[in-house]
């Protein structure tokens, strides 16, 4: 199973994503973040090794392995 955390400014975007995870075997969401900062606080809280990259704009994108 693949833990998935889901970093979206909006929410309703971030529903839509965490029921398509929901809906796939191999995933699990294990959280939604608004922000980037609050990614990053959820990731050290859980002390989880994450991957961050930007694609070349303000969008990033958060990879969050268990």
């Amino acid at each position: 199973m693949n833990n998935v955390l889901i970093v979206d400014d909006d929410i309703l975007v971030a529903d839509v994503i965490r029921r398509i995870v929901e809906q796939t075997p191999a995933f699990k969401c294990c959280g939604i973040a608004l922000s980037l900062g609050q990614a990053k606080e959820i990731i050290s809280e859980n002390k989880k090794l994450a991957d961050c990259n930007s694609n070349g704009s303000d969008d990033k994108q958060c990879f969050l392995y268990t």
